[in-house]
């Protein structure tokens, strides 16, 4: 239901001129990472040579919603930061070649799951590596240490 409001509202603010970016593609650019996420796990999880959402759903949901979560924070911090946003995340890459893979090959089921482990660790591993980032920068720009209400010395 959110989607075709957010197409509505931004179609209102075309027409009256009110976007913020200067074109139509450049408000539709932050939806290009989600729907091609989205795509790309759905076709996954329907068209899976061994039936990933029965054998490990648990794994496939974690997944996708770790990656959907680093698409959304790099959305945020892009916005508070009026910076234009990606419209590709670089975690599609190990995802396309997972999906070559599985689709490409015959194998066990237990390789599809392995892959899936694989991805869902990687995408764990840059989430967390993109929060601490943005972290340190925004204490280097405040002049702080993080969790701690002190200012730091300047060098």
């Amino acid at each position: 239901m959110s989607l075709p409001v957010s197409l509505y509202n931004i179609h209102c603010a075309y027409k009256k001129g009110e976007l913020k970016q200067k074109s139509l593609w450049e408000a539709m650019r932050p939806l290009m990472p989600i729907f091609l996420l989205f795509l790309s796990t759905s076709i996954w999880a329907v068209y899976s040579p061994t039936d990933i959402i029965h054998n490990d759903p648990r794994v496939f949901y974690w997944f996708v919603g770790t990656v959907f979560s680093n698409i959304a924070c790099r959305l945020i911090v892009s916005q508070m930061s009026s910076t234009r946003c990606e419209a590709f995340n670089w975690l599609f890459y190990p995802i396309g070649l997972a999906l070559i893979f599985i689709f490409s090959c015959s194998h066990q089921s237990k390789t599809e799951v392995f892959i899936a482990w694989a991805l869902f660790i990687l995408s764990v591993v840059a989430h967390i590596h993109y929060g601490v980032c943005v972290v340190q920068q925004m204490c280097r720009h405040f002049r702080i240490h993080c969790f701690s209400l002190k200012k730091s010395v300047k060098d």
